[in-house]
């Protein structure tokens, strides 16, 4: 639920930025404190330093080509993503006005406040997750990093679905218990006890589709207002 809600992808305004920059002066970072470990305190706050600074000289100097790059492959994935939603929608044979109602659905579907039924919601929420990401698994990842990295979201939430079926299943009798988490995941389209609205599996999908177009479509604008900046920027600067 927290991700639906949360989540930078659903946040409106976002962008398609996923952190990897931060990621990377982290790394880049600890590396060079690592390496720099066994000087003395000043000295190895002035050599840190001076990594942070040749960083940031480095990210300027190569911030214009390296946004151009960005600005043609988030008009590439825009025209993927908008391929793929235009796909989805003609499988299901939906139309637009039923594309927004699905999208308003889910969110909603996210914000139900809380009550008796935390556990089922749940439940819910990790057999979507679960099974978007072996969608996302064998279909979207393009590296083992990546692949490792879903493979292990995967067997921590099955961890926790499991976990929660056990909680909901204990004081229930035997026909109005969940099926194991390895016999749910196993069914496309589950329909739940305690469901009376539609497939909320393939509007879950159609929802992460019609997010990430829209993530897409804001970036652009965004790359394009600091390919600007950087441009004065490096006019201006000793070196432009």
């Amino acid at each position: 639920m927290c991700e639906l809600q949360w989540g930078g992808r659903n946040q409106d305004g976002a962008g398609a930025t996923i952190g990897e920059e931060v990621e990377q002066v982290n790394s880049f970072l600890s590396r060079a404190a690592i390496c720099s470990k066994y000087m003395s305190k000043a000295v190895r706050t002035d050599m840190l330093t001076i990594q942070a600074i040749g960083w940031n000289k480095r990210k300027v100097e190569k911030l214009d080509l390296t946004l151009a790059k960005r600005y043609i492959k988030t008009v590439q994935r825009i025209s993927e993503a908008s391929a793929d939603l235009g796909k989805l929608t003609q499988d299901l044979s939906i139309q637009e006005d039923m594309v927004q109602q699905w999208v308003s659905d889910v969110k909603e579907w996210a914000a139900e406040p809380t009550g008796h039924n935390d556990l089922e919601k749940t439940i819910e929420g990790l057999y979507l997750s679960i099974k978007q990401r072996k969608y996302n698994l064998y279909r979207k990842a393009d590296g083992n990093k990546r692949r490792h990295q879903l493979r292990k979201k995967i067997a921590s939430e099955k961890r926790a679905l499991e976990d929660a079926i056990r909680k909901r299943n204990a004081d229930l009798d035997e026909s109005d218990k969940l099926p194991s988490a390895d016999a749910l995941l196993a069914v496309d389209n589950y329909s739940w006890p305690w469901e009376c609205h539609g497939n909320m599996v393939q509007k879950k999908r159609l929802f992460d589709k019609v997010m990430l177009l829209t993530r897409l479509k804001e970036e652009e604008p965004i790359i394009g207002e600091n390919r600007t900046s950087a441009s004065i920027t490096n006019v201006g600067s000793p070196h432009g």
